[in-house]
This record gives C-alpha cells, sequence and structure tokens, in this order.
C-alpha cells in the first residue's frame, strides 16, 4: 500500500502545469495576506478593455475567504463561493480517482 504522500508527489508530478499555476496562485494570495508584495497575474481582460471580467476579484475573494471575511468575499467576486467550493471539489474528485488507480496500479 502506498502512502498518501507518495500518491501525492506523484499526482503533483502527473498534473504539474496545474500544480505550477495553483502553487503560484497560493504564493500570491499568502504573500498578499501577510505582505505587501502583489505578485498576482493581472487579468488580461481588464487590461485590454478596461472593464472587469467575471473573473475578476476572484484572488481577493479568495484571501477573504481564507480570513473568514465572507462579506468582503462577497463584495470581491459573488461567483467565488459557487467556483471556490466547485473547485475544491473537482480538485479532490480528480485526486481520489487517481490514489485510487495507482493503488489498483501497485495491487497488480
Amino acid at each position: 500500500m502506498m502512502k498518501i504522500t507518495q500518491v501525492a508527489l506523484a499526482y503533483i508530478k502527473k498534473e504539474w502545469i496545474w500544480s505550477v499555476f495553483i502553487g503560484y496562485e497560493l504564493m500570491a494570495v499568502v504573500l498578499a495576506m501577510f505582505t505587501r508584495i502583489d505578485i498576482a497575474i493581472p487579468c488580461l481582460f481588464t487590461k485590454m478593455t478596461g472593464t472587469e471580467c467575471l473573473g475578476c476579484g476572484m484572488t481577493r475573494a479568495t484571501m477573504s475567504m481564507m480570513q473568514f471575511d465572507f462579506e468582503r468575499a462577497w463584495h470581491f467576486n459573488k461567483l467565488s463561493f459557487i467556483v471556490m467550493p466547485l473547485l475544491l471539489a473537482l480538485i479532490a474528485l480528480d485526486f481520489k480517482k487517481f490514489y485510487k488507480s495507482e493503488q489498483s496500479r501497485v495491487n497488480q
């Protein structure tokens, strides 16, 4: 039986593009929460058109949710209350599927 850390590392290696992107965003969120350093990826739609897209404010909403300031998160982006739980659920389901496939591969 494989340890969960081995499976998690194999999953990160398999999904390396998403892992890099999510890791970068998490690092940006943590840096913005505890320092004044802002390394978040700017919205190209806003840069080109001058208006906010449906995803604008999602990082700030996530930071607010992590601080349990849900009113502020709602102010930044109302869709974050739908997108974040769905995203976490999709990642968890994908990891569960990967974990089961790794278990069956090892047991063969």
